[in-house]
């Protein structure tokens, strides 16, 4: 939804002043009425123009093409900018049962590259886009500690001592993908691969890996 924050909110205000216009427009009405045929006319040509008006508004809602067709669907999305994602997520909703949280390279606000896996599968994460999770009641100084919590996740060489930390912090899916690759270094995130006692690979490609950690995390009995 946060992709859609400034339309919905606009619309909102939009939707709302709509509503208090035309009930003052239907007193309007009420009391032309009562006067000349042509006053009605006029009142009610203003009331048939301002719903008119309000059409596009409403149309505009499925404005947002992906593809050559208008859709809402988020997953659409990705299909076309991150299918990579977009398979990993489907993997997840189909086998993860409950609501582990996530561990992944927070992002900045509005770049549509960030924070993909939890923002499409709905599962919680530990840190998302920093400046959301300032205005939503993270403090400067829980912020500050979350993100160093996950460099050394990520790039703690130590496989047993980061278990126990995401033990520790309830954690429960790692997230390996094109952000984290850019600023980890490969023989820091090769842990999560290397031991199995540990972490499980619960989708692997090219592009992006997600890691189970064991013991923190149910698959459905599918």
């Amino acid at each position: 939804m946060d992709h859609m924050n400034t339309v919905f909110k606009f619309r909102t205000w939009t939707f709302l002043l709509s509503g208090i216009s035309m009930l003052l427009l239907g007193r309007w009405w009420e009391c032309m009425a009562r006067r000349s045929t042509w006053r009605r006319i006029l009142v009610a040509s203003v009331i048939g123009f301002f719903s008119i008006m309000a059409i596009p508004t409403m149309m505009g809602l499925m404005s947002f093409k992906i593809g050559e067709t208008p859709t809402l669907k988020g997953l659409a999305f990705l299909h076309q900018h991150s299918p990579y994602v977009e398979n990993a997520v489907k993997w997840m909703q189909y086998h993860i049962e409950g609501t582990p949280t996530i561990v992944e390279t927070p992002g900045q606000s509005f770049i549509v590259s960030d924070n993909l896996v939890s923002l499409y599968s709905g599962l919680p994460t530990y840190l998302g886009w920093r400046y959301h999770a300032v205005v939503r009641g993270l403090s400067e100084r829980e912020l500050s500690e979350r993100n160093a919590d996950l460099h050394y996740i990520y790039d703690s060489i130590d496989a047993l001592k980061v278990y126990e930390f995401l033990g520790k912090k309830n954690l429960g899916l790692i997230v390996v993908g094109p952000a984290e690759k850019a600023q980890y270094s490969s023989i820091s995130l090769a842990k999560f691969k290397q031991f199995t006692d540990l972490f499980t690979a619960l989708v692997e490609t090219p592009e992006i890996s997600i890691f189970g950690v064991n013991g923190r995390y149910t698959l459905k009995d599918n």
